[in-house]
């Protein structure tokens, strides 16, 4: 099973996102999924949803 990642606009670096596709690995963001400007709370439910990890910054 492959690891899929979520990154919060918070944490999210182009670049980061960039060159873990570049990698191999499933990675989505809050941009491409028009959450942005929801709650840390949206965010986790979304994710969790969807089966993915959520990564942000505190």
């Amino acid at each position: 099973m492959q690891t899929r990642l979520y990154i919060d606009e918070d944490a999210m670096a182009r670049a980061l996102a960039k060159g873990l596709r570049a990698r191999g690995i499933d990675v989505t963001t809050v941009l491409d999924e028009r959450m942005s400007e929801q709650n840390d709370r949206a965010q986790l439910e979304y994710a969790g949803n969807k089966g993915v990890y959520f990564i942000h910054s505190t």
